[in-house]
Parts: C-alpha cells; structure tokens; sequence
C-alpha cells in the first residue's frame, strides 16, 4: 500500500463522527404490575424542564402520521384499559369532546416489559430526500410509563448510522424524557 493511500485512510477514520443528546428527566420508570395502572387521564402538553424546550404533546406520539388534527387543540388523553391486551385512548378538548379515539392492541402496536409500554420500533432508511447529508438507517424507540409521582412518562430515542457525504462513518443518537401530569 502507498504511504499517501495510508495517510488518507487514516484521515478518513479520525473524521468518525458521533453524536448524543439527552433531555429531561432522565430518571427511572416505576414498574406498573399490570396495564391497569396506566388507567386515567392526563395533560396532552408535556412539562417542561426548561424553559427553552419545545413544546411536546402526547397525542403527536400516540398518533404521529395524522395531520387531520392539531395536537395544540387537544387538551387531555384519556387511557382506558379493556383488558391485559387492549388500551383504549382517547383525545379530548378542553371542553370535553372527543377528538380522536383510538385502541392500541399488545403484539400489534407494543409490547409490556417490565412495566412499560413499549411502542413497537419504526426503522427507516435515510438520505434518499433533497438536502439529507447521509445515507444510512434511522429507527426510533418509544417507551410510555409512569414516573415515580403516577404521572406519564415518555421516553424516546431516536437514533440514525450510516455515511455523511457518502465519507464520513456517522451515528446520531437523541434521547427525550417527556412528563405528561395525570389528572385525578
């Protein structure tokens, strides 16, 4: 191998780059027993821990694909559980409407482990749209709960691996910690 092929290569591997962002409360869970006590009705807008974090509704996660609605116009979620298999929510106004319904069922849509919810992966492949600076694959991680006070968590990692400029070995990760207050 040519020392100038040695010299490059070596500059490619030091130009690895990598990523990772934290946000909120990064505390733990408490272990819910059973889907049962997920039960109740909570804010749609998470808590902000700072006052420079966007806004984040609990709706947009439970429904990210649905434009029909604006998740600023919903003001709580209802969770409902039928049984050990099915959560039923519901997003309603602040004057009490329905808004939205709908039922999430085990093995479908999540899977219960040790005491959380967790929203089955999304993995996509990335770089294929104008202006994306790497080719790779993105997936995304949803886990919903309880905090250690009853109210709903959320915690979402998102996370994307590939090549910067078809270069650069990449690996993106961000995590978010959402609080959603339970109503009594």
């Amino acid at each position: 191998m040519r020392p100038i092929s040695v010299i490059l290569w070596s500059c490619v591997l030091c130009l690895q780059a990598c990523a990772v962002s934290q946000s909120g409360d990064t505390g733990q869970f408490s272990k819910a027993q059973s889907l049962t006590e997920l039960a109740g009705t909570y804010k749609n807008l998470a808590e902000k821990t700072k006052p420079q974090d966007k806004e984040a509704y609990l709706s947009a996660i439970l429904w990210p694909e649905d434009s029909a609605i604006n998740p600023a116009d919903i003001d709580t979620i209802k969770v409902s559980v039928l049984n050990e298999d099915t959560v039923e929510v519901v997003a309603q106004s602040s004057s009490g409407s329905q808004l939205k319904a709908a039922s999430f069922v085990r093995g479908k849509h999540f899977q219960l482990r040790n005491g959380q919810l967790e929203i089955l992966s999304r993995s996509q492949v990335a770089g294929f749209q104008a202006g994306e600076p790497m080719v790779g694959v993105a997936s995304e991680k949803i886990v919903i709960g309880l905090d250690s006070q009853g109210n709903g968590k959320v915690r979402q990692n998102m996370s994307a691996t590939g090549m910067a400029f078809l270069i650069i070995p990449m690996h993106v990760s961000e995590e978010t910690n959402l609080r959603f207050v339970k109503i009594p």
